[in-house]
């Protein structure tokens, strides 16, 4: 199995490339829908946020109330950290399950983790994630789109930027970065570009890890998967993915599902045509200027 993780600012456009990947044969995993999954009505993380942060960000119907929550992590830093050391872990736990659950049903599995929060919340894992792609877009264009397309005001789409890390230090892990500030064809056409190389990589990775499996004692071939405190994302956030595409892992399918609000306008700029060697760590897509 070969994981990949996928990030990006908040409306970068990471779901246009989550869903292409997914197409072309790539098992995605939604951070986001863990990070919901693990606040559900009934859960050890639903009652710790109750028991921090108080009965006003708990719904009449017993489901975390997302606006209150949000208005007040993300004006206060304290209490935006206090969430996430409620929330990653589960979020953890749950990641953890997916991919074994993808392994299970295919050893040789590309997985991508959609993960807004990576920069954030540990980068690579300590080798968990074994290619990092970044999906950047300019900053002015990010604001439009949750402007226009989530009904933000100017003031909660600069909090919400505020609250992340910025595309320098999501730019550092990269193994390779597309831009995502064009048409949506330009977009997709960087992730066929850049399949191929993912194929081979995910090939090569498969080759040394049998080699190792035959080396190691039972049981080290799946270290990797402990994560109890591997990346989550904001479950404060709305949650604005359409219901067609709200399964946390999802298999390849023929239909693309359709996208999520920030990435509505998606890409300028292709990914550097030619596949990267297996010793090219790092390659960022050319922007327009």
């Amino acid at each position: 199995m070969y994981v990949i993780a996928l990030t990006g600012g908040i409306a970068a456009g990471k779901s246009t490339v989550a869903r292409r990947l997914r197409e072309l044969g790539a098992v995605t995993i939604d951070a986001d829908r863990l990070a919901r999954e693990a606040v559900e009505p009934g859960t050890p993380g639903l009652a710790a946020i109750s028991e921090r942060f108080g009965a006003s960000v708990i719904a009449d119907d017993g489901s975390l109330d997302r606006a209150a929550l949000g208005a007040i992590v993300f004006s206060d830093e304290q209490a935006r950290l206090d969430l996430n050391g409620i929330t990653h872990p589960a979020v953890g736990e749950l990641l953890k399950q997916r991919l074994g659950e993808a392994k299970a049903a295919d050893p040789g599995a590309i997985v991508v983790y959609d993960v807004p929060l990576l920069a954030e919340s540990g980068g690579r894992r300590g080798g968990l994630f074994e290619f990092v792609i970044v999906v950047v877009a300019p900053a002015e264009q990010r604001v439009e789109r949750l402007v226009e397309l989530r009904g933000m005001s100017r003031d909660e789409a600069a909090r919400r930027f505020a609250s992340q890390s910025g595309d320098a230090e999501r730019r550092a892990l990269a193994d390779v970065v597309i831009d995502s500030g064009g048409s949506l064809d330009e977009t997709v056409a960087q992730v066929d570009a850049l399949w191929p190389d993912i194929v081979a990589r995910a090939s090569t990775a498969g080759v040394a890890a049998t080699d190792d499996e035959r080396q190691a004692p039972a049981g080290a071939t799946d270290a990797a998967l402990d994560t109890a405190d591997s990346p989550a994302t904001d479950p404060a956030a709305p949650d604005s993915r359409p219901a067609a595409s709200a399964a946390p892992v999802s298999s390849p399918a023929g239909a693309a599902a359709p996208d999520s609000p920030d990435t509505a306008s998606a890409a300028p700029g292709t990914v550097a045509s030619g596949a990267a060697t297996s010793g090219d760590r790092r390659r960022d897509t050319p922007t327009a200027g």
